[in-house]
């Protein structure tokens, strides 16, 4: 393996977060040519996050469809061929807003990551236990909707077309969206299937601010809903693939989906001490220390 190429595990726990909000697919990075801009205009861009999510919905199989589950669980399996590391990945989310992950790096260990009521946390062998806030939490948050085309008016609230570009051999439409957090992410929506064929945006880490691109392929529809089974992902030079091999729904959730990790809950007890402590010292007034 190349210094170029030198992995860090936490990298691609990450990278794996971005996966979370995407609804439909995306095919491959492999040299493609930059978008082609629209012609600079002076009229203000028209919002259409309306037309876009409806566009979406339909794309992926319907309202009625998206809507009748109670939760999913997947299995993929995740390759970094650079690093020669494959990886066991497992998801499930819940329309409640219940969302736990769990990938496994021989070698390396499990790392973890969920949305249990409003605690967003991960756990991992390399930062231990977080209790996330701010854009690290915004993000599992997001993460944590069963289907988040539904959501698409709730946590975005703009989407402007900004080009097209031809990926392989699909003709997409690009779109900038900007979120309820002000943060910005780009879409590449096909032509021909209106499918979410790419998608940018930075990932907010405990490393910092994250660029990445992913995109999906292999569409195979699942209880009615077209879902993607190859994921292609960069994040600079490091090139990933996430492959799903089993998806259900309206499963019988396991104990550790639903249950926040004894370490986690232990950083959650030592802050809420923390700010008991704190709160009794401000009641305290210097008069009363005093008598």
């Amino acid at each position: 393996m190349s210094k170029e190429t030198g992995w860090k595990p936490g990298k691609l726990w990450v990278v794996l977060l971005g996966l979370l909000i995407l609804p439909c697919s995306l095919l491959s990075l492999a040299q493609d040519p930059p978008a082609k801009p629209e012609s600079p205009s002076k009229e203000e861009p028209v919002n259409v996050l309306a037309e876009l999510q409806n566009k979406l919905i339909e794309a992926t199989g319907g309202r009625e469809a998206l809507e009748k589950h109670s939760n999913r669980r997947i299995v993929a399996k995740v390759l970094i061929p650079g690093a020669a590391i494959e990886a066991k990945h497992t998801g499930f989310v819940s329309r409640a807003g219940m969302m736990w992950e769990s990938m496994t790096i021989e070698g390396y260990g499990d790392f973890q990551q969920g949305f249990h009521g409003d605690i967003a946390w991960t756990l991992d062998p390399i930062n231990g236990a977080r209790v996330l806030s701010g854009a690290e939490k915004e993000q599992i948050r997001r993460g944590s909707h069963l289907e988040t085309l539904l959501w698409l008016d709730k946590d975005f609230v703009s989407a402007v077309e900004s080009g097209s570009e031809k990926l392989g051999a699909i003709d997409c439409t690009i779109f900038k969206l900007k979120t309820t957090s002000g943060t910005e992410e780009t879409y590449w929506v096909a032509t021909e299937t209106n499918f979410l064929i790419q998608l940018a945006m930075t990932v907010d880490t405990v490393m910092g601010k994250i660029p990445m691109k992913v995109l999906m392929s292999e569409f195979k529809q699942m209880e009615g809903i077209w879902f993607p089974h190859m994921m292609e992902i960069q994040q600079g030079i490091q090139k990933m693939q996430m492959i799903i091999e089993d998806v259900k729904y309206n499963v019988e959730p396991e104990v550790v989906e639903e249950t926040i990790p004894a370490e986690v809950q232990a950083v959650i007890d030592r802050k809420k001490a923390a700010e008991k402590k704190a709160t009794g010292a401000k009641e305290t007034s210097p008069e009363d220390s005093g008598r």
